[in-house]
């Protein structure tokens, strides 16, 4: 992010759940009406892509223990890019950022490949505090 102001910020603190993905698609809502000449297609873009994202840590994450998993998401704008990162609780993931292509009659295996398409840039780390994600999309002001 450099040294670029934010303009537009939400947090979402929530249970790895339903629920948490309705409060992030709302947060994605927030910023880009809060962040002036964001585009409907950049908008669009990076909301598919932040809550395909929210989606896998809701279905993927195993939590640490009896307990569900916790996940934090801060969605953000700056001057260029629209962004957001997510950590959880839950144990390390093995993720592969770059999977093959699924055949063509696969139900599934697209989420990361359509994250890649919407986003100028897709990061991921595990550690054993748990697993963060961030994804960021550049956006041209609206004239």
């Amino acid at each position: 992010m450099g040294a670029e102001s934010v303009h537009s910020s939400e947090y979402v603190v929530a249970i790895a759940d339903l629920e948490f993905l309705g409060r992030l698609a709302a947060a994605v809502e927030q910023v880009c009406v809060g962040t002036p000449g964001v585009s409907d297609p950049d908008r669009w873009l990076f909301e598919t892509a932040v809550i395909e994202i929210g989606s896998n840590v809701v279905e993927h994450a195993r939590p640490r223990g009896p307990g569900p998993v916790q996940v934090e998401a801060r969605v953000f704008s700056t001057a260029s890019e629209l962004m957001a990162t997510f950590h959880d609780d839950a144990l390390p993931a093995d993720v592969d950022l770059h999977p093959p292509r699924p055949d063509d009659l696969a139900l599934g295996g697209r989420g990361l490949l359509l994250v890649h398409t919407a986003v100028h840039r897709l990061e991921f780390d595990a550690d054993p505090a748990g697993n963060t994600w961030t994804v960021a999309r550049r956006y041209a002001v609206d004239p």
